[in-house]
Formats: structure tokens, C-alpha cells, sequence
């Protein structure tokens, strides 16, 4: 009996010591490299900052003092209030100083005015400044930036503009609006514009001198008219980092505290635990096995103190782990649930959406799927109807995973439906309804689908997002001629199936656009635009739009023992495409555009479609008819998604009766009467109830779907 107490005690310190120990070691281990890590970041942030606001009261206020300083005396007034726009940034900016040309009756003044010498006092609210002086009489006495420096600013812009402007657009109008923001541009690029000394966020001074040249167009070469001065104290931001960094020192000796204490009270706990008898540990262990949902496992208690306690706790940990693993998926069904009510898809009997829905009338045949992947996403699409004639839709894929593209896709879907409701309310307004050529006038401007593109764009942009973007198709519908205005924004090409022809046809974008989020919307204005396009649906065409994890779903390469193998197909290059589906040494191949065209055509011409995968270790044939189809959208979306979810499953030897899939109810249905080796590919299994919204197949593996599947079908009655 003393043994059994000596050997309990000595755990109760070994296991205290042991988590003492780890605890400093991984809150160390973690703790000092990232506070290394998050100090500089946070600096040149909160420096970036700085500068960034800095920038752009100078560009106001470089703007605002344009006109004033060339028209003389009648200009001293507005000058003389813009030193107060340093309110903008109260606790960082210390003056503003703005100067212009010398008053031509100033005493001394030159005949013939020097176009480098407009470094005169206009207005300032530097304390080091006389408190009264004569208004562009005084020269700038200012120790940082010289009135040397000013005068070779006004010659290096004076010179750059007269290259830039060596051949004037005539008149005014766009030419002149050009040619001020060419000037403007001069005046804020870095060889004109910075600071004293030079900014570097890394290595941060008390103080510095932003400046900028005020700028305008000149007939005579003069174009440089003065500069703004601003002083700009970093006290702010110092004090902010050395915050931060006593926060993250506080915090993480806290959680070292805690952590300390937690793992001795755990530690303590573990080793006062006896032994359960080992039937309540197989018991234990057979639960985890057989129960479906893990959230639902119960730990077992133990209260010995040997070695088969320490097994039995071992387990629990296992447990708790399998738990947690089952809440966080939970969480994350709650978080795609979430996401689904931004979607226009069917309900289910309890009110939770579904995973297709569809809008059908004399007028419009609308219909669409969306599956979301593993996380939540930023798949987005819907569609409104804006008045008795048009339809609104988007199609939306914001890049990459995880809350971020979440966050996006609730701005998009927000900008979308705020657009809607305003053109419904314009299209509604008295003065349309009553008045048919202001109706017709309204219309017109709805197509102009480029404002909402670049409005989604600078959202991105303006919210730092990092390396997001979004890539979405914009829609019009006008269900009287069948016209379908569409703004591509990163989706390049246009899917139409043509009934006359029967056959899918692509219809690329020249030039390409690029995706929202990555350049602001002036420079995508001034290269290729958002324009829309426009394609005509007769009677019976189908528009078709999908995102690319549709095209990217991927199907790995396995052997013969289930182990994933690359391609190494002879006589191809590094990075050559074979097949169409993949390169050369990669381990999977893609779904591609040419395989969901062909599946649309198959469907549409009501024949067979022969799926192909690549590398296979035994032969396979995989045939889906849709000889027996109807004509309706809906069966021709499950089309898709089922030859889609049919690419993705797979069988190896290792595979058992624990390997399952979730198949959704609809897509198994449709799969039972139109894909011929169903029994052979999934087994042979009765089907569940069609209330019931999912499937669970066992005895069978896919590979991961990797990014959300949407698309929408919309075809002209």
C-alpha cells in the first residue's frame, strides 16, 4: 500500500514538473519568436499608416491650393484656411506650411519673376514661425527643406511636365482634364514628393517634413507654384508599438500563469486517477468506434493510479480530441448554413436551404446548384427581378477559403442587393411609370452594369483584404428580346448552348478583364474596362455560368495499392499538358471546361456521355444517359454535379466499411436512373426517404472537394 502512495505522489510531481517545464518551453518557444515577428509588422504597419494619411492630406490640400496661390492677392484667403486641415490628423500632424510665388510688389522683387523661386510664405501653422508675417512677402525659413531643395523641385517638375506635355491636347474638355492629372502625377511621384529625412518604416525618426508641389497647367512652362510642407510626428505610432508590446507581454505571462496552473491542477488530477477495470476501457474504445457522431462520446471515469489508468486517460484524451474535431465540424456546417441563406435555393421541410432552387415562369427559366467545400467560402450568386421586363443575376467566386472570402462574399451579395433595390425603386419611380421615354431612358442606364463592377472592386481594394479577389459575372436579362447584357469581371468567357445548333458554344473576352480587388478602378478603367457585352438567347438557348471549382475539382492518380502516383507518361516535357487534364509529374488531373461542355451537350442532345479519368489502375467504364431526361434546367444542372461527384469517388484496396461519402439526395436519385454502373461504382443499398435532404454511402472514398461548386443555368422559354 505505501508503494502504490509513493508511486502516486511521485507521478503527482513528475507530472507537474514535466508540464511546468513545457509550458515555459512552448509559451517561450512561441511566444518570443512571434512577438519577434509581430513587432516589425506591427510598426511598418501602423508606419504605413501614418504615411498613407499623411499622402493624402497633402494631396488635398495640394489640390486646394492650387487655384488660390495663381490668383494672386484674391487666393491669400483660402490658403489661409487650409493649415486648419491638420484636424484630420490631430495627434500626429505638428504644422502645415504651404508657400507660393512672392508677391510682385514684394520689396526687392525682380522684374522678371524666376519660375524656381515660389517658396514664399502664404500660410502656416508652425509655432516656430513668426506669429505675424506679410502674406507671400517672406521666403519659407524652414532648416529642413531649404529653399535650395524648393527651388530644384520646381525645376525637376517644371522639366518633367514640359516632357511630359510636349504635345498638349487643344481645347479643353478631356484633354485638359488629362493633361492636369499627367501634372498632378508628376507632382506626386517620388522623385517629387517625400519626406525629410527619408521615410523608412523599419527605422522610424521623431519627426519628419512630408512635402508635395502645387501644381497647374501653365502656358508658359511654369507649372510648379509653390509646395506643402506638413510635420509629422511618430510619437503616436512609438507609443502604439511599445503598447502592443506590453500587451503581448502581459498577455503572455498571464497565459504562462494560467497555463502553469492549469497543467499542474491536470497533472495532479491524471495521477490521482485509478485504474478503471479494463472491460470500461473496451467498452470506451468500442464506442468510439461505433458512434457516427463523436460529439455525442462521453469520457470514461478513472481512478487508478497504474498503468493501465494512464492507458485508459490516454483514451479519454483521444476522446476529447474526437469531440472537439466533431464540434469545430459543426461549427463549420452552422458557418456554410449560414452562408446558404444568402443563396436563393429551395427550402427544406425545416426551413433549411438546400442545395438547388430556381425560378420558372412564361418569361424566365432560372436554375442553380451550390455545394460549399470543406470551409466556408466565397461562392455567391442570386438573382432579382427588377421590374416586369429585366432580371438581375450574379454569379460570384471569391478566391481562396476561411472567413475572409466569407466577409467578401456578404459585401458582394450586400452591394448586389442595394443595387437591385435602388433600380427597382428608379424603375418604379412615377416619373418612369408614368412617362414612357424616361422609362426607356432609365433602362438604358440599368445596363450599365460597369458601375456596380468597379464599386465591388474598390470595396475590395479599400477593405485590405491582402492577396483576395473576386472574380463574378454580372447579368442582365431582358426577357422581351432576349438580350443578356453581362459585365465580366474575371470571368473571361461566356458559355451559351445554341438550341438551333445543339451544341455548347464559348464566346471569349477580348481584352481580358481582370478580377475585382487586385488594381483600383481607375487604372482598370484605363486599360480594358468592365465594359459588358451582349449575346442574344432565342427560344430554347441556355446561358451558362459556373465558378472554377467546377473546372479545378481534382481526382489524384492512384496506383494499383491505392498510393498516389504522377504522371509519367513518355516523350513529355516538364510542365507539358497531357491529356488536356494535367502536366507532366503532377499527381492529379483537373475537370476542365472541355469536359463540362461536353457534358451539356450530351445532355441537351439527350445521348450518353462516357466519363474518361486518366491513369487509372484497372480499366473502368463510366456512362451516364440522359436519353431519358426531360428538357428542364433542373436535370440539367444534377447533370453536371453528378458527373462532377462521380469524377471525384474512388475505391482502393484499402478501402472498408468505416469509408463513407455524403451523397446529396437529389444528386443519388439522379444518379440511380441515369448512370449506368451505379451498383458496380457505389454498391448496391436501398434509397433513403427523398425527405431526407442526404445520402451516406458507405464502402467508398473521394478525393476532397476543394473549393465550392455553384452554377446557374438560365435559359429563354
Amino acid at each position: 500500500m505505501r508503494s502504490r502512495t509513493r508511486r502516486g505522489a511521485g507521478l503527482v510531481l513528475k507530472f507537474s514538473l514535466l508540464m511546468i517545464a513545457l509550458v515555459v518551453v512552448i509559451v517561450a518557444g512561441v511566444a518570443v519568436p512571434l512577438m519577434l515577428r509581430m513587432v516589425p509588422r506591427e510598426q511598418q504597419m501602423l508606419a504605413e499608416g501614418l504615411r498613407n494619411r499623411a499622402g493624402i492630406l497633402l494631396e488635398s490640400v495640394a489640390l486646394r491650393a492650387a487655384f488660390p496661390v495663381t490668383a494672386g492677392t484674391s487666393g491669400y484667403v483660402t490658403v489661409s484656411s487650409l493649415p486648419a486641415e491638420t484636424s484630420a490628423m490631430p495627434r500626429e500632424a505638428l504644422y502645415l506650411t504651404i508657400s507660393g510665388p512672392g508677391d510682385p510688389g514684394r520689396s526687392g522683387a525682380p522684374a522678371a519673376e524666376d519660375p524656381a523661386d515660389r517658396d514664399y510664405l502664404w500660410a502656416t501653422s508652425n509655432p516656430e514661425a513668426p506669429a505675424s508675417f506679410s502674406i507671400a512677402q517672406e521666403p519659407v525659413a524652414d532648416p529642413n527643406l531649404l529653399r535650395t531643395r524648393a527651388a530644384d523641385l520646381a525645376r525637376s517638375v517644371n522639366a518633367a511636365a514640359a516632357i511630359a506635355l510636349r504635345q498638349p491636347a487643344e481645347g479643353t474638355g478631356a484633354g485638359q482634364a488629362g493633361m492636369e492629372r499627367l501634372l498632378f502625377e508628376i507632382a506626386a511621384d517620388a522623385e517629387h514628393s517625400g519626406s525629410v529625412p527619408e521615410f523608412d518604416p523599419e527605422k522610424l525618426a521623431d519627426t519628419y517634413v512630408f512635402y508635395r508641389p502645387i501644381v497647374s497647367l501653365d502656358a508658359k512652362g511654369a507649372y510648379y507654384d509653390g509646395l506643402v510642407r506638413l510635420g509629422i510626428t511618430t510619437e503616436v505610432v512609438r507609443g502604439q508599438v511599445a503598447d502592443a508590446v506590453n500587451g503581448m507581454i502581459r498577455t503572455t505571462g498571464l497565459i504562462a500563469v494560467l497555463a502553469v496552473i492549469l497543467g499542474v491542477a491536470g497533472a495532479i488530477a491524471l495521477a490521482s486517477i485509478a485504474i478503471r477495470p479494463i472491460g470500461r476501457l473496451v467498452k470506451l474504445v468500442s464506442a468510439i468506434r461505433d458512434t457516427e457522431d463523436k460529439s455525442k462520446l462521453q469520457r470514461m471515469t478513472v481512478r487508478s493510479r497504474d498503468e493501465i489508468g494512464t492507458l485508459a486517460e490516454t483514451v479519454n484524451e483521444m476522446t476529447d480530441g474526437l469531440i472537439a474535431a466533431a464540434l469545430a465540424e459543426n461549427e463549420m456546417r452552422i458557418g456554410r448554413a449560414v452562408q446558404k441563406q444568402f443563396l436563393p435555393l429551395e427550402k427544406g421541410p425545416e426551413g433549411e436551404k438546400g442545395s438547388t432552387g430556381g425560378v420558372k415562369t412564361d418569361d424566365i427559366d432560372l436554375y442553380a446548384f451550390y455545394e460549399g467545400a470543406a470551409k466556408v467560402s466565397g461562392d455567391y450568386f442570386d438573382w432579382q427581378q427588377l421590374d416586369d421586363r429585366y432580371y438581375a443575376i450574379m454569379k460570384c467566386d471569391v478566391s481562396g477559403h476561411g472567413s475572409s472570402a466569407a466577409f467578401i462574399m456578404v459585401e458582394v451579395a450586400t452591394l448586389f442587393l442595394r443595387w437591385c433595390r435602388d433600380w427597382r425603386a428608379r424603375l418604379h419611380a412615377p416619373t418612369a411609370t408614368r412617362d414612357p421615354k424616361e422609362l426607356e431612358r432609365v433602362r438604358q442606364q440599368l445596363q450599365k452594369l460597369d458601375a456596380l463592377a468597379y464599386t465591388i472592386n474598390d470595396m475590395i481594394v479599400e477593405r485590405g483584404f491582402g492577396n483576395r479577389f473576386a472574380a463574378f459575372m454580372l447579368s442582365l436579362y431582358d426577357t422581351r428580346t432576349g438580350i443578356v447584357t453581362a459585365c465580366s469581371v474575371g470571368d473571361n468567357v461566356l458559355y451559351q448552348y445554341h438550341a438551333s445548333s445543339r451544341k455548347m458554344v464559348e464566346k471569349k473576352i477580348e481584352p481580358e478583364r481582370p478580377a475585382a480587388g487586385q488594381i483600383p478602378a481607375d487604372l482598370i478603367a484605363m486599360k480594358s474596362g468592365y465594359q459588358p457585352v451582349q449575346l442574344r438567347l432565342e427560344s430554347g438557348d441556355v446561358f451558362v455560368m459556373f465558378t472554377d471549382g467546377f473546372e479545378d475539382s481534382k481526382r489524384f492518380f492512384r496506383d494499383a495499392t491505392g498510393s498516389i502516383m504522377s504522371c509519367d507518361a513518355p516523350g513529355l516535357k516538364e510542365n507539358e499538358e497531357h491529356l488536356g487534364t494535367h502536366k507532366w509529374h503532377e499527381d492529379f488531373e483537373r475537370m476542365t471546361a472541355d469536359r463540362i461542355l461536353n457534358v451539356f451537350n450530351a445532355f441537351f442532345r439527350k445521348e450518353t456521355y462516357v466519363l474518361e479519368r486518366h491513369h487509372l489502375a484497372a480499366t473502368e467504364r463510366l456512362e451516364f444517359d440522359f436519353s431519358g431526361c426531360s428538357d428542364s434546367l433542373q436535370e440539367a444542372v444534377l447533370a453536371l454535379v453528378a458527373v462532377e461527384r462521380v469524377y471525384r469517388t474512388y475505391r482502393d484496396p484499402q478501402t472498408g466499411t468505416k469509408d463513407r461519402i455524403i451523397l446529396d439526395n437529389k444528386i443519388d436519385h439522379y444518379l440511380r436512373k441515369h448512370f449506368k454502373q451505379y451498383e458496380n461504382h457505389f454498391g448496391s443499398h436501398p434509397p433513403v426517404d427523398e425527405k431526407d435532404e442526404y445520402v451516406s454511402i458507405s464502402n467508398m472514398k473521394e478525393d476532397i472537394q476543394v473549393d465550392d461548386l455553384t452554377v446557374v443555368l438560365l435559359r429563354r422559354p
